[in-house]
């Protein structure tokens, strides 16, 4: 033995997992050579909540025909400013008073700014997936490159900011340079954490090097199912157009004012029926749905095609493997991926009710409660993603897969909550620096064109490079978090199947074993061996008030 990060005794401390408690992940499906569950005839599980799903989409799409069959042939006249502002229209009923406090947008009804913002948004759309795209070659090939990008665009960017306000908000600019210096120095007291970041990218982005149809794929199967939204969404939009035109504000002369009898209002408003708004709320619930559908069978597709990549043997082919990810979250695995869907739905209905709550009741209460309750909602997304990774590995029902991957990785002493907090934090600080820097180009870039060609009125020309500078930034955004998640989908993957790796004594693939083992996390010994291979052993339980060894204490890196 040469030298030693902790002390061990390998013969009397290490454990290995004893079969005869029960066949290891993968086993009892006949894969004693791989963890991956590669069944074609997978069974299928929790099928009542696909049935579930499918007949609460076909409910709202019939509540949505109706209201198609019945509405008001007249809506898009009827619902003008014009017409609602003649007290002569309205229908007897109940007065709506609101305040009416509008600025002036009449630039929103020109064609040729619309045309412009329709021409800015395709341009945008085409930067996003170029950019995308030479992001995810950076991070296979320059990860370490592409994290200090970040930190240097984040360090510019706010300079920038700084002389830029340095006459016009003198506070505001001294704010820009002091968060530019603590950038600087947190960027020089994290380096060698942002070197195990770019590390922990490298050898993630190299299961997305072997599935290079990955992001094509999953981009494909989101698309047609957010697509296949579109007649709920337009069956939502038929259903408000059953009503009537009713009183709005109260009429004094040929004006109608608000209960302040000082703010003048449209004398008319539209009034859905009374069956409309509970049902939007009930098809709004399945658009919710659907979209988290969406996002669990990236998750799904993304951990099958990857689990595929690691569990097989070096330099073997990889084709196919993204298919039958994605067969198998369309088939077999379609329930379970409803039901984790309809769990992230609950949580994000809970945190949006919460969030009311805390904003109609703003006190301090409200406000720890709302915190208390963020935590148990991210919680709870956390451990549903690791449940959709374990379940497109295994194939289990998404409560055994919930409950095998907290097992699992409270066995191997890993965290279960999250991976590590700096990647998503770098990657999420470099996409959105880099959409607003699009943005701004791009709004810029408008500005001085209407001001060079007079187009729209000169009042307007900041409000309208405003609005398109935002929604470009909107595009790139969405564009570029969609990547950037593929990217972080991926790391949580490759932390399980390192965790599978550790469950079973063994080591799949040693360059992800070499940076997952050096990440800050309690973990059981790690052993080099002399032929430079890593082994696994969670240190042996012991029973209660019994001595620990210094081994168990340590939990680290032994080298022989």
């Amino acid at each position: 033995m040469s030298r030693m990060m902790a002390k061990s005794e390998p013969e009397e401390e290490f454990y290995v997992p004893n079969r005869e408690q029960g066949p290891l992940l993968g086993e009892e499906n006949g894969y004693t050579d791989s963890v991956y569950n590669h069944d074609e005839s997978r069974a299928r599980k929790d099928s009542a909540y696909a049935v579930l799903y499918v007949f609460y989409m076909l409910t709202a799409l019939a509540g949505g025909f109706v209201g198609f069959l019945n509405k008001n042939a007249n809506f898009f006249q009827i619902s003008t400013l014009e017409y609602l502002q003649d007290a002569n229209h309205c229908s007897p009923g109940r007065s709506l008073l609101a305040e009416d406090d509008s600025p002036d947008t009449s630039f929103l009804s020109s064609s040729h700014y619309w045309k412009s913002v329709v021409v800015y948004l395709v341009v945008s759309l085409a930067v996003s997936l170029v950019l995308g795209y030479v992001m995810l070659r950076l991070l296979v090939e320059r990860a370490q490159t592409l994290v200090n990008a970040a930190f240097v665009i984040n360090f510019v960017l706010m300079v920038f900011t700084a002389f830029a306000l340095i006459n016009t908000a003198p506070m505001a600019s001294a704010v820009y340079l002091l968060l530019s210096g603590l950038s600087l120095l947190a960027y020089w007291m994290w380096r060698d954490q942002l070197q195990m970041v770019a590390r922990l990218f490298a050898v993630s982005a190299a299961g997305l090097k072997s599935n290079p149809h990955l992001v094509t794929l999953v981009l494909g199967v989101k698309t047609l199912l957010l697509v296949a939204t579109v007649p709920l969404f337009a069956g939502m939009a038929s259903a408000y157009q059953n009503g009537q035109v009713v009183q709005y504000g109260a009429q004094k002369g040929d004006a109608c004012f608000a209960d302040d009898n000082v703010t003048q209002v449209p004398c008319c408003a539209w009034q859905p029926d009374g069956w409309v708004t509970p049902f939007l709320v009930f098809a709004g619930v399945g658009g919710l749905w659907t979209t988290k559908l969406a996002f669990e069978i990236r998750v799904f597709t993304i951990s099958g095609a990857v689990a595929q990549w690691y569990f097989s043997p070096v330099g073997s082919s990889t084709r196919g493997t993204t298919l039958k990810a994605v067969r198998h979250a369309l088939t077999s695995s379609f329930g379970t991926l409803c039901l984790g869907s309809l769990v992230l739905t609950a949580v994000e209905a809970a945190r949006s009710i919460s969030e009311r709550a805390r904003r109609q009741r703003d006190n301090i209460v409200m406000c720890l409660v709302a915190c208390v309750l963020e935590c148990v909602y991210q919680f709870i997304e956390f451990i549903s993603q690791f449940a959709t990774i374990m379940a497109a590995i295994t194939g289990m029902s998404f409560c055994d897969s919930a409950r095998e991957v907290t097992d699992l990785l409270k066995r191997n002493f890993l965290a279960s909550y999250a991976v590590w907090w700096m990647p998503g934090f770098v990657l999420n600080s470099l996409i959105f620096t880099v959409s607003l820097a699009w943005a701004s180009l791009a709004g810029l870039t408008y500005y001085v064109q209407a001001s060079a060609t007079h187009d729209g009125l000169e009042q307007n020309r900041g409000g309208e490079a405003a609005l398109v500078a935002g929604a470009a930034l909107v595009v790139v955004l969405v564009v570029l978090s969609f990547f950037g998640t593929i990217i972080i989908d991926i790391v949580s993957v490759v932390y399980v199947c390192y965790a599978l790796d550790k469950d079973r004594n063994c080591v799949t693939r040693p360059e992800v074993h070499e940076v997952f083992v050096m990440l800050p996390q309690p973990a059981g010994a790690a052993v080099q061996n002399p032929d430079g291979d890593y082994a696994y052993a969670a240190p042996i339980p012991t029973a209660p008030n019994a001595p620990i060894s210094q081994s168990q204490q340590s939990g680290g890196l032994v080298r022989f």
